[in-house]
């Protein structure tokens, strides 16, 4: 038998989450049936604790798998700021520089030279030269090409250092320089700074099965062909993780960012993925609303950071205030259920 305060915490854990549609309350379920949601993860963090942690649905559309703790969702291009601190994380052990150009450091790609040596710093920003917003997989998974003949086929649009694009090809040749550099593949590495758990690097779903993984589905909330596309693209978009390990691992990279951890990053370190970078829009306007790894909105009297992936058939986000340690992360299995996870968010920010 449970100790009463095991049953509590578990109590907290699972209290529902009530929704507003038009003024009126509305529970997840019903959300979900309405957005074509076959499964979703979402959990809440308070003061850089888990204060809640709901589950709901299926891994897939016909099937009897239930989504749990221990169900892996595609991050997509939620991947990314993990791949950010891990290099990160070799900048502090000095087996990468910021502003050294990287040229010298490949071994298997050779990125167009400009005028300006691409630097590390470039990549991390934003500001590699590469305007490619999105990596779209490929179906069936032979049509995949191999990462470096993709990489180097992908054209750079500007100097380095001179134009802003959060394009994922600047993510990808971090991962090519990190294994070429460290003499180890990207899955190796995770746990340095992802933590232990099931989390992993996968073009393809782990379980073709879908009882391990979601399979995903689209916007009518049917499954894509053969359950996903292939996405050779590890760091920029081939994470699988479960909603728990993924939260672990933003309540740390919090903490760091706030001076309260040294681990995964130190505070200095973690500084450089949360603060404001410049970029410009097509029309030359400068802002500083985004983050070398995050973006940011406003919320009423709250300023959230955000980061979110879209892999085909599915939608992952998290929303999150960094100094106070709070989040709401939503994991779904369905294509851009961005409707739905922002009822969620809107549900669980307005407590805060």
């Amino acid at each position: 038998m449970l100790p009463l305060l095991c049953l509590a915490t578990l109590h907290q854990l699972q209290s529902p989450i009530t929704l507003k549609v038009d003024s009126k309350p509305a529970t997840v379920e019903s959300r979900m049936a309405f957005h074509h949601v076959p499964g979703c993860s979402v959990i809440e963090i308070r003061n850089f604790m888990v204060v809640r942690k709901l589950n709901f649905g299926r891994t897939a559309a016909f099937r009897p798998a239930q989504v749990t703790d221990d169900t892996l969702f595609p991050l997509g291009q939620l991947s990314q700021p993990i791949a950010h601190a891990m290099v990160l994380k070799a900048v502090e052990n000095r087996t990468l520089d910021l502003d050294s150009p990287v040229r010298t450091k490949l071994k298997r790609y050779t990125p167009p030279k400009w005028g300006t040596e691409l630097t590390l710093r470039h990549l991390l920003t934003g500001r590699g030269g590469y305007t490619m917003p999105k990596y779209m997989g490929f179906n069936p998974p032979e049509t995949a090409p191999d990462l470096i003949a993709e990489l180097q086929a992908e054209p750079v649009a500007s100097d380095p250092g001179t134009k802003w694009h959060r394009s994922p090809v600047n993510v990808t040749v971090m991962q090519v320089l990190l294994e070429d550099v460290t003499g180890k593949k990207v899955q190796d590495l995770l746990p340095g700074v992802f933590g232990k758990g099931s989390a992993q690097y996968s073009a393809n779903p782990p379980d073709r099965d879908f009882v391990r993984n979601v399979k995903g589905h689209d916007e009518l909330g049917f499954p894509v062909p053969l359950g996903a596309n292939t996405y050779p693209e590890l760091a920029a978009t081939g994470l699988w993780s479960t909603s728990g390990q993924f939260a672990r691992f933003l309540i740390q990279l919090m903490k760091c960012q706030t001076g309260r951890a040294t681990s995964p990053l130190r505070p200095e370190t973690a500084a450089l993925m949360f603060a404001p970078i410049e970029t410009e829009d097509e029309d030359g306007k400068v802002s500083r609303n985004e983050a070398a790894a995050f973006g940011s909105m406003t919320m009423g009297d709250k300023k959230l950071m955000l980061r979110g992936g879209a892999n085909e058939g599915y939608y992952c986000q998290t929303w999150f205030m960094p100094e106070q340690g709070n989040a709401v992360i939503v994991f779904t299995n369905r294509d851009l259920a961005w409707r739905f996870a922002n009822e969620v968010r809107d549900a669980v920010v307005g407590g805060w």
